[in-house]
């Protein structure tokens, strides 16, 4: 009787040194040599990143151990992609419904999210939102834009009824720092929490400052 053919298994490709810096990271800028990778990281991007997971999978422990051991009390980009605690928000009628990590909790500052004010999908760094409503979505928003002869436009707009507010320079908005994030979520190591003793400048808040209209960007107070 013939033998039945036995199944070869199937194995995944080694991840390459590029694909490991992008889980690192959430880019390939200032990676190592990604020839040949640019276009297939493209599209695998057009899905929200969902097709990193397989790959993550495979390389967590020793991904995560290596970030631990060099970025204490951090996590790489594929941690708050997948593994972050799941952001109970209220988005219930949007595809995102159930698919953030948990926000950082916010400590302070003037600055609205755009997604709290405007028509935006939800947008994270880390736990930190990465738009803000602008000093023109505020006039706006407002009825006080005018264009370049000086003329009223967003004349259907009134004072008051936008209640979004942009960065303010003098009182920007502030957020718990990600140690203090893993730390309250119970998600930091011994070896971490033993860093964090000698490195309390870890546990100071992030501030939002503002390049100009477009651009935001976080620096540790």
């Amino acid at each position: 009787m013939p033998r039945k053919p036995r199944k070869t298994k199937q194995t995944r490709p080694t991840v390459k040194p590029i694909e490991v810096y992008f889980l690192q990271y959430g880019t390939i800028e200032g990676g190592p040599d990604d020839e040949g990778m640019k276009l297939e990281i493209f599209f695998r991007n057009v899905d929200e990143g969902r097709s990193w997971l397989p790959i993550w999978k495979d390389v967590r422990h020793k991904v995560m151990a290596d970030w631990i051991n060099e970025h204490p009390a951090s996590r790489p980009w594929a941690w708050w992609q997948f593994d972050a605690p799941r952001w109970k928000d209220p988005f219930e009628d949007c595809y995102c419904h159930g698919t953030l990590a948990e926000p950082r909790q916010r400590l302070g500052g003037t600055g609205t999210p755009d997604f709290e004010a405007l028509n935006y999908m939800p947008s994270f760094d880390k736990g930190v939102p990465t738009g803000f409503v602008s000093q023109w979505d505020e006039g706006y928003y407002n009825g006080r834009a005018k264009d370049i002869h000086g003329n009223a436009i967003g004349t259907k707009h009134n004072e008051g009824n936008f209640t979004g507010k942009a960065i303010d320079p003098n009182d920007p908005p502030r957020y718990e720092s990600e140690a203090v994030y893993l730390r309250r979520l119970g998600l930091l190591t011994p070896d971490e929490e033993r860093y964090l003793e000698k490195h309390p400048e870890l546990l100071g808040p992030e501030i939002v400052i503002i390049e100009d209209d477009k651009d935001d960007e976080r620096v540790p107070s």
